[in-house]
């Protein structure tokens, strides 16, 4: 069955959402759409809330769908929030997660977006090669882990599933490699300028305010 939708598939703790994270998104979408159309939205899906781990650092999910929103305000219809993993009990593995969205969007074509540092010790995951056999991968490339990306254990067993950006999603095992340009900052950045009082950069205006009036991160 041909899908009726292609979903690139960001997801992620987004503790939270910085402008990096938007901009591998956004950049992403557009590259893979250069030549044709071949992903029609792009959607952000924060991690839902494990109740077996520590919540030390992590804000609640619904202030991290919030902020997500706030992002992702005024880029056009193409990008969304999803709240689909609040629906699912834990644990939040990859592969159970994007197998329940298959289930709920039966007509919908998944494909998994990661940046770099996860995509380099993806061979890690849980059931990694189940969610190679069953969704297209795509991996940022920044400039700085650019050259580890080829020799990274998941390339060295699955390169002859390495395809380029323009080409089509049909065939499973799927993998390509995105270059958004060069990214800096980090979530973890931001959470560190809000204990030190310092001021923030790489942050949205609105997120930056919702975790003001929120006292986030403090």
């Amino acid at each position: 069955m041909k899908a009726h939708k292609t979903i690139l598939l960001y997801g992620g703790s987004f503790n939270p959402i910085n402008a990096s994270h938007v901009q591998i998104l956004q950049r992403t979408f557009k590259r893979l759409n250069e030549s044709e159309k071949l992903v029609d939205e792009a959607w952000i899906l924060p991690s839902g809330q494990n109740p077996f781990k520590p919540k030390e650092g992590m804000a609640d999910y619904e202030h991290r769908l919030n902020m997500c929103k706030l992002a992702l305000e005024g880029l056009g219809d193409e990008f969304k929030v999803s709240d689909f993993e609040s629906k699912l009990q834990p644990p939040f593995e990859t592969f159970l997660v994007l197998s329940e969205l298959q289930k709920s969007y039966p007509t919908y074509q998944f494909i998994w977006l990661m940046g770099s540092d996860n995509f380099m010790h993806f061979h890690t995951w849980d059931n990694w090669e189940d969610i190679l056999d069953n969704f297209a991968v795509v991996g940022v490339k920044r400039e700085c882990s650019a050259h580890k990306l080829n020799t990274c254990p998941m390339m060295q067993e699955y390169a002859q599933f390495l395809y380029l950006e323009d080409s089509s999603f049909a065939d499973l095992p799927n993998i390509r490699i995105v270059d958004t340009g060069m990214l800096s900052g980090s979530s973890t950045d931001i959470r560190k300028s809000i204990q030190q009082g310092k001021a923030l950069d790489n942050v949205d205006a609105k997120v930056e305010a919702y975790m003001h009036k929120h006292q986030l991160y403090r």
